[in-house]
């Protein structure tokens, strides 16, 4: 069982602002809180794009067809993630060739049925969309300029500082490298010069000639005999003749 409460569909601020719509402009229908998707023919790739956003009211003339769409903004709209969904919402109906009239305050409603009938005498040009300067706060989306958002900031920030740890890392490892390069060959000459090095050289290399003169052993296998290359001259067996007649191994001096 869902336990789901009860919501109002509009906000304080929506409802006031429907009530002066729908006193302003008797000769049009008012739609609240409908799907861009709603409003834009879109092909499945662009439903994906449009799908998450929705528009505060949309108004439409006696023949169903949209005259135009209004946003209510408030506070939320000044941060820059707001302003940067706000840009993509503009441009698809920019696209949709779908006039967009941004409000502040519900009151500035009063000033939309000028802006419509401004539109309808001079078609969708930017002069149409740019409202009265006046007192109101109404914005439209061909009027707004998109701030850069934060993100892109941040993000080219990052990047260059991951560049910089880089560079830096890989200078100092190269520097490891070769301060370990030239340590050993400072080594080896120091070395060359001391006595008491080349000494105990000498007595390493006359060691390693010492062992190599050593006679060297190797374990062979020695196939059995038969009994009588085995047996000793007075014919008799003993335990030499019996490891004679099987396969054994012995150790037997290399010879060069």
């Amino acid at each position: 069982m869902f336990n789901g409460n009860k919501k109002n569909p509009l906000s304080e601020r929506e409802r006031e602002t429907l009530k002066i719509l729908r006193e302003t402009l008797p000769e049009y229908e008012i739609h609240a809180n409908m799907r861009l998707a709603d409003v834009i023919k879109a092909d499945w790739k662009q439903f994906n794009h449009i799908k998450g956003y929705h528009l505060d009211f949309v108004i439409c003339n006696k023949n169903g067809h949209t005259a135009a769409a209004i946003e209510l903004d408030d506070s939320t709209h000044d941060n820059p993630a707001a302003q940067l969904r706000d840009a993509k919402k503009n441009k698809f109906l920019r696209d949709a060739d779908i006039k967009l009239i941004r409000i502040r305050e519900p009151k500035d409603a009063i000033e939309i049925k000028k802006i419509l009938d401004e539109s309808q005498n001079t078609g969708f040009s930017d002069i149409a969309w740019n409202p009265p300067q006046s007192a109101s706060n109404i914005r439209t989306n061909r009027s707004k300029k998109t701030l850069i958002p934060y993100q892109k900031i941040t993000f080219t920030i990052t990047c260059m500082l991951l560049i910089w740890i880089w560079v830096m890392f890989s200078n100092t490892l190269i520097k490891s490298t070769n301060q370990k390069l030239f340590g050993q060959q400072n080594l080896k000459l120091s070395q060359s010069d001391d006595p008491q090095y080349a000494l105990a050289d000498k007595n390493l290399k006359d060691q390693k000639e010492t062992t190599l003169n050593q006679p060297k052993y190797e374990r062979q296998l020695i196939r059995a005999k038969s009994a009588r290359e085995c047996a000793r001259v007075d014919g008799t067996l003993d335990n030499y003749t019996a490891l004679c007649m099987r396969d054994h191994e012995e150790m037997v001096l290399i010879t060069n």
